[in-house]
Order: structure tokens, then sequence, then C-alpha cells
């Protein structure tokens, strides 16, 4: 009830002065004018506190499952990160080991390489003594035979060269394709690597 009225009331009882208007059924009046306006205060106030009080809780409840599914998930976020860190541990291990072979196979292939000129060397050789031999052979017949089977061992040998020959072709595919496949899973680790 507003101040106005209150006053209101304090001067409409005290300027009567007849004797149907006492002090306390004015008291009685304002208390009644109080409590119903108290009351539809009130009921005004329940209309707006309640239904917000249960969206309060009704949001806290949903805030209270959000923060303890981002528990969840962040623990299970640091788990993956600590197996994601013993991994990689091995995979360094296991790349100084492949690097490691890398340079061994390096010098088998560079031993091979330089077993190869001597080999082409010696079939150098070879063909310029059998250039000599077969200017020898009008005056050397009983030679024949043995120079017909040296043929046949040279062309062995040349067969035994070519296989080698494929083989070290075989062997560059192979080195290409390790190159591949341990080049794609370190572009991606080095992905997670934070240097």
């Amino acid at each position: 009830m507003s101040d106005n009225k209150i006053e209101s009331l304090h001067q409409g009882g005290a300027g009567r002065s007849g004797p149907g208007v006492t002090d306390p059924e004015l008291a009685h009046q304002f208390m009644e004018r109080f409590t119903q306006s108290f009351e539809t205060s009130a009921r005004r106030w329940e209309l707006v506190v309640y239904p917000s009080l249960f969206a309060f809780i009704i949001l806290a409840a949903y805030g209270f499952f959000l923060i303890y599914s981002l528990t969840a998930d962040m623990s299970k976020v640091a788990d993956s990160v600590n197996r994601l860190a013993a991994n990689m541990s091995t995979v360094t291990e296991n790349m100084v080991e492949v690097s490691g072979n890398m340079a061994t196979m390096s010098g088998n292939m560079a031993t091979v390489s330089g077993n190869m000129a001597n080999v082409s060397d010696r079939m150098d050789t070879m063909n310029a003594s059998i250039s000599k031999m077969v200017d020898q052979l009008d005056t050397l017949e009983p030679m024949l035979v043995n120079i017909a089977t040296m043929n046949q061992n040279i062309a062995s040998m040349t067969q035994s060269v070519q296989t080698m020959n494929l083989s070290i072709d075989q062997m560059r595919r192979d080195m290409s394709s390790l190159n591949y496949s341990v080049g794609r899973p370190m572009n991606f680790m080095n992905k997670f690597v934070p240097w």
C-alpha cells in the first residue's frame, strides 16, 4: 500500500469526530488493506519466483551434467595423450634403428656398386682375351672344345650379371618402397610433434 493511502487513512480517521469511527476500527481497516495488498503482491511474486526457481534448478542440473561430461572427456583425452606419448617414444626409437639400418644398407649398396664396376672391368678384360683367342683359333684346333666351354661359362656369367642387375634393381625398388612407407607415417607423426 502506498504512503498516500496511509496518510489519507490517518487524516480521515483523525478528522472524524463522530461516534461511528474509532481508532481500533481505523487500525483494523488499515491492517486489512495492508494484508490484501501484501497477498496480492505475494501472488504476483509467486508467479515470477517459482517458475524462475524451477528454471534455475533445471539449468543448474544441466550445467552440472555438462561439467561432469566435460571432466570425463578431458580424462579420456589425457589418457589418449599419455598413450600417444608412449607410442611416440617407441616410434622414435624404431626410427633411430631404421636410420642405422638405412645407413648400413647404403654402405652395402656402395660395396655392391664397387663390385659391379670390378665385374665390368673383368668382363672387358675377358672380352679382350676372347678376341685374342678367336684370332688364334686357326692355329689351335684342339682348344676349340675348351673355348666352347668357356663361351658357355661366359654366357652363364653374363646371365648371372644380368640376374645381379635385376636383383639390384629390385633392391632399389624395395628401398624406394621403404622410403615411401616410412616417409608417410613420419609426416603424420611430425604433425603431432610440437617442435
